[in-house]
């Protein structure tokens, strides 16, 4: 099958190497001239390491990513530890950290390699549907045909722009509160930090938790750096940019001069920060086109919060679905197959998206001595609890062992194998 993917981002590419794997001829547009990677560590989670290693990609990842052993959350003013959520037997898959650039760079390689073409500099600006395919136009007058198209272009998608147009409806970016200031600092300059030691033990996801603001970082030992993301809510300004590359340190500086001696420290080592700011889209109802040639994943579709790190690993469910339809009912129409896949990945992805927005305001709430545990609590938090044992429910409170195992230990793939699918007509 003839499939163009728009957006070389993280979810293109992976798009790109994933379906190139199966000989489909796959070209990927990107409007910009070269390969784009903004914002700093992510994590892929066991619910999508799972397929990333399905496909072929280990390798990549074990030279470049850590694993996440414990989640520590801390208060943001005393950096005193509140819980240490140690818990073992959640999948058997690893639960990864890794940086945006570093990933981007070997996936755009193994995507070219699998055979994907890449355009550059290569600008959608219309498309029209038929009853058989799709013709992409570009702004220079060059055009495209493809038997289906998959868009990855993002939160500021124009595709999901004109999808929801034709049918009467809209769903723009609105900007939040939440502003969010990443730096990176090599270990051995936070090493001559005394201060800066809490930083440097091992390799978990920290959250320090504050009023109004919130510091998420994790050390990566194979990269030799530590990774910091302030975040903090502060209203919007009419006309502000998304992305700023270039934020201002010396204002995060005060904006966090209040913080624990460990993360002060980081602040006063780091020469620079980029900035960027958290829009929300609400949830959409489709993500396919009126006659189903057309989609949207990843931030296209389902933008949301960074406080569940599940953002990119969504994505990846999104992308092996696709991939396990496509493969196993090729006999079925694209249409129907778009449907399909539809149905089975909102409910899911809606339901993190929750999870992410609850977390963020966990994170940015009120906490205060009261809040944190005691001694006692604090040690029993530090003992290993074993998750095997524990059925995943997706009904469960958020912060349950039952809703953290449907989080992080859930098979798209078998899940979409328990549906059944037949011919759909497009929608009317």
């Amino acid at each position: 099958m003839k499939i163009v993917v728009i957006g070389a981002g993280l979810g293109g590419l992976t798009t790109a190497y994933v379906l190139a794997r199966q000989n489909h001829t796959i070209t990927v547009l990107e409007q910009h001239p070269s390969l784009s990677a903004r914002g700093g560590g992510m994590m892929v989670r066991p619910n999508a390491s799972r397929f990333a290693l399905s496909w072929g990609l280990g390798p990549e990842f074990d030279a470049i990513a850590d694993e996440s052993p414990t989640t520590l959350l801390r208060n943001l003013r005393t950096g005193r530890l509140a819980v240490r959520r140690l818990a073992t037997d959640i999948s058997q898959f690893p639960d990864w950290g890794v940086k945006r650039d570093d990933m981007m760079k070997f996936l755009y390689r193994r995507a070219v390699e699998a055979g994907a073409k890449v355009e550059f500099g290569a600008r959608v600006v219309d498309f029209v549907e038929g009853e058989r395919g799709v013709v992409i136009l570009g702004k220079n007058g060059k055009s495209w045909e493809a038997d289906f198209v998959v868009a990855a272009d993002g939160i500021r998608s124009q595709v999901r722009r004109r999808l929801l147009e034709a049918e009467g409806m809209e769903a723009e970016p609105a900007m939040s509160r939440s502003t969010h200031y990443g730096i990176e600092i090599p270990v051995e300059e936070l090493r001559k930090e005394k201060d800066a030691a809490d930083l440097l033990k091992e390799p978990h996801l920290t959250v320090h938790l504050g009023k109004e603001a919130y510091v998420t970082s994790r050390l990566h030992v194979k990269q030799g750096l530590w990774l910091g993301l302030f975040s903090i809510h502060e209203d919007p300004v009419p006309g502000e940019a998304l992305w700023n590359e270039e934020g201002d340190i010396v204002r995060l500086r005060s904006l966090f001069s209040a913080v624990c001696p460990s993360l002060r420290a980081a602040l006063g080592i780091a020469e620079r920060c980029d900035r960027w700011k958290i829009a929300e889209v609400p949830d959409l109802p489709h993500w396919t086109s009126k006659k189903g040639f057309i989609i949207i994943l990843g931030d296209a579709a389902h933008p949301m919060h960074p406080t569940a790190a599940q953002g990119f690993s969504q994505t990846i469910e999104d992308i092996a679905v696709l991939e396990h339809l496509l493969r196993t009912r090729h006999h079925l129409s694209v249409p129907s197959i778009t449907r399909y896949w539809e149905s089975i990945r909102q409910p899911r992805v809606e339901k993190i998206k929750l999870y992410a927005y609850a977390n963020m305001q966990l994170f940015s709430g009120q906490l205060n001595d009261a809040v944190l545990t005691s001694e006692k609590e604090q040690q029993e938090n530090k003992s290993a609890k074993s998750l095997k044992g524990v059925t995943a429910s997706p009904s469960a409170p958020y912060q349950s062992a039952a809703f953290l195992k449907w989080v992080l230990d859930y098979n798209a793939v078998k899940e979409a194998k328990n549906g059944s699918i037949d011919q759909e007509k497009p929608r009317l």
